[in-house]
């Protein structure tokens, strides 16, 4: 094969291996002997990357997305990824194999730009590269563009009549002037029959070209490039789920703004999306060349609020070039996660279904934790921490396929704890008393028997209670629960509290006798990323429950049109497992930490003992409990009285992945209304900044000016923004920048 791509000052255009790649990348994957035949497509194989132990087989070779899948690379990988990985070679080198191996020599080019061949370069000269077609409703072509390299230009060009093409100035007088890809418009809006229907509007017809060659969506952009929106465009958006893309440079950005603002008053919903990491005018090619998958742009988008004209008060705001920027990636779980049992049960289930392993991982520890009951803890000064934990799995309302990860696990608690699944797995967070009230202790009142002197008090149970103080809840829609805890009078978010924390659980009011000790009780939500930044406010986190739960991010990991094959004695062996690790742990009490465990500790406490700022602050900074509390879950799962190293190192693993879940859905929230919203509209105004009477415009000027001031304050001390005084001419401006 070939020696390294700098040494031998031989490359392949990343452009020309793509198209060759493209219905042959199997032919990579037999090259390198794994053992995939297309005739087994759902296989699962040991993983063939260095370095990673997969005793249960979880790599599989897309043949339809011609893409590799494993739990060490949920993302998947291309075949020149899986060269990179297999052969552990750059990818320069991974472009030259990969021709080599298709027996495309004639892409190889030298340094000098000619090809291996010797054959003349028609890079040397202006030539067209690539030719777009602009179409009308029916398919009849009304001009075309031509792209020329290698200096990029391009022309427009009207039929002629004669089978020619009109050239020169003013070729393109009284042209109609359409989206790209019309046709794919008109199918999709035909196609929704009223519903919203996803579009994705790029800047430059080779993205388009490329978003739809790759993942097949409807996407489309305006001829003549950024700036060159037109009115007439907005009609063909009518009721979409309008997505528009903006190039890695302020013109890209300003483009994106005056679309939106363009389509909002049209389209269902829009959304102005900014990739992060990318070098300067890049765009979404380059980001999908850099290993960005469909899934992941997918789920950035549902992460990013629709696109808004007017400020709360209902005040004009500028147009906002992107609603909210994710330069923090999408979370990936490290290996050490997937620890002993834990571990083992996700990688059996992983096959067989479209959940999230996250999702999957972070259920069997809340489930498994909820059934060993209260008897073992982890004691912290005057607290007790004990197995239950609460999870909120954040993915989009289907395709984050969060419940389906929760029937999966169900399914294996049922072959460990029968009696558990069937009576102590409840739904509904409808309010505080209804906890209560299914953990109840026994309900006693004083009762007058007797007559007359003879009289007397006894104290009777008027209901028995329940005697197992274990209970699950599995909250399917957590925005319910979020909008009960809002409401006046509501004791849900208390009581929510009281059970993480002791399981100590009472009203306050004189009529309600319904209390509980001992109570056990452990939490999963499923709810939208737009859901849990709608109703997540400094309120909600000033009476704490929020840092109680663990927040993670989830999406759909395979795609299996007819199910899984979990067979059942599988599901048996890993019911089993469990099983018996309940036994063992319900016999432990008092757990404490090995030496090896208390080393890592010391080492790692002041890091998860720090706070932050701002609304992201308030949701982590819980972090040494929770890391106490997946530890101890990760040590009785191994059937273990004791948390050594390894359990604590799977805790931590854990707890970043649910840190960085919050990290890429909080990104730069405060949590204070009012200084999210200046903040949104300093950075929709750039450079300019505001002065404090525009930011007062922006609340329709209701806004107090003590209440303005505090926001002001926030933004300044937590590096949101920045105060600057400029000269005007007569009095000076004080003017407010995002930072």
């Amino acid at each position: 094969m070939s020696a390294g791509a700098a040494a031998t000052g031989r490359f392949v255009s990343t452009e020309d291996i793509l198209v060759a790649l493209s219905g042959r990348a199997a032919t990579i994957i037999e090259a390198l002997r794994i053992p995939w035949h297309s005739a087994d497509r759902s296989r699962h194989l040991r993983c063939p990357y260095p370095n990673h132990d997969d005793r249960h087989p979880s790599w599989r070779w897309d043949a339809g997305k011609e893409r590799a899948f494993c739990t060490c690379s949920p993302k998947g990988d291309d075949a020149l990824g899986v060269l990179c990985k297999i052969k552990g070679i750059d990818f320069a080198t991974a472009k030259l194999t990969a021709a080599e191996i298709l027996g495309r020599c004639d892409l190889i080019r030298t340094a000098t730009g000619s090809k291996t061949n010797g054959a003349a370069s028609p890079q040397q000269r202006q030539h067209v590269i690539k030719t777009y077609y602009y179409l009308d409703e029916e398919g009849a072509v009304l001009f075309k563009v031509d792209r020329w390299g290698p200096r990029k230009t391009f022309s427009q060009h009207p039929p002629d009549g004669n089978g020619g093409w009109k050239r020169g100035e003013g070729a393109m007088k009284g042209v109609r002037l359409v989206p790209y890809r019309l046709p794919d418009l008109v199918a999709a809006m035909a196609k929704a029959n009223g519903t919203p229907w996803r579009v994705y509007i790029f800047e430059g017809e080779k993205d388009v070209d490329e978003v739809v060659r790759c993942w097949g969506v409807t996407a489309t952009t305006n001829p003549m490039g950024a700036g060159k929106w037109r009115p007439e465009f907005n009609r063909h958006f009518a009721g979409s789920d309008a997505v528009i893309v903006a190039d890695n440079d302020d013109i890209g950005r300003a483009h994106v703004a005056a679309v939106a603002a363009e389509l909002a008053p049209i389209a269902s919903i829009v959304r102005a999306v900014e990739l992060g990491g990318l070098d300067e005018h890049g765009d979404i090619s380059d980001w999908i060349e850099a290993g960005g998958s469909q899934s992941d742009f997918e789920t950035l988008v549902e992460l990013i609020p629709a696109f808004e004209l007017s400020g709360p008060a209902g005040a004009p705001i500028p147009p906002r070039a992107a609603q909210q920027v994710h330069d923090f990636p999408w979370p990936i779980m490290p290996d050490a996660a997937y620890h002993g049992l834990a571990g083992d049960v996700v990688r059996a289930i992983l096959p067989h279904s479209e959940a999230d392993p996250a999702a999957i991982l972070i259920q069997v520890l809340a489930s498994a934790g909820n059934a060993i009951g209260r008897g073992p803890y982890y004691q912290v000064e005057g607290d007790r921490h004990g197995p239950n934990i609460f999870a909120i799995l954040v993915g989009e309302t289907a395709k984050g396929r969060k419940g389906v990860s929760a029937g999966r696990v169900r399914q294996v608690m049922q072959g460990a704890d029968q009696q558990w699944t069937k009576e102590r797995v409840h739904s509904g967070l409808s309010s505080g008393e209804g906890v209560i009230w299914a953990v109840r202790d026994p309900i006693k009142e004083m009762q007058r028997q007797g007559k007359g002197a003879s009289a007397e008090f006894v104290e009777i149970t008027v209901d028995n209670g329940v005697a197992d103080k274990r209970l699950y809840v599995l909250e399917a829609e957590f925005a319910g629960a979020l909008a009960v805890m809002k409401r006046e009078g509501s004791i849900l978010s208390r009581i929510m509290r009281d059970a993480w924390d002791r399981g100590d659980l009472a009203t306050m009011t004189k009529n309600n006798q319904a209390r509980a000790t001992g109570a056990h009780i452990s939490i999963v939500g499923h709810i939208t990323a737009d859901e849990l930044r709608r109703d997540l406010d400094r309120t909600s986190m000033a009476n704490g429950y929020a840092n109680r739960f663990l927040f993670v991010c989830v999406r759909r990991s395979n795609v299996l049109p007819f199910g899984g094959a979990l067979d059942e004695e599988t599901i048996c062996e890993l019911g089993g497992g469990i099983r018996k690790a309940l036994e063992a742990a319900r016999t432990v009490n008092r757990v404490e930490m090995t030496d090896r465990a208390r080393g890592v500790w010391r080492e790692v406490y002041p890091g998860l003992s720090e706070g932050e700022p701002g609304l992201l602050g308030a949701i982590i900074g819980r972090a040494e409990a929770q890391v106490i509390r997946l530890a101890l879950l990760y040590a009785l799962l191994s059937r273990f009285a004791v948390i050594d190293e390894d359990h604590l190192r799977a805790a931590l693993a854990l707890w970043r992945y649910c840190e960085h879940s919050a990290r890429f859905i909080f990104t730069d929230a405060l949590g204070d209304p009012v200084a999210d919203t200046i903040l949104r509209s300093l950075r929709q105004a750039g450079d300019d900044g505001l002065t404090r009477t525009q930011i007062s415009t922006v609340f329709g000027r209701n806004l107090d000016a003590a209440r303005l001031a505090l926001a002001l304050s926030t933004l300044e001390r937590t590096g949101k923004a920045t105060k600057t005084v400029r000269d005007t001419g007569g009095r000076p401006a004080e003017v407010w920048v995002s930072s």
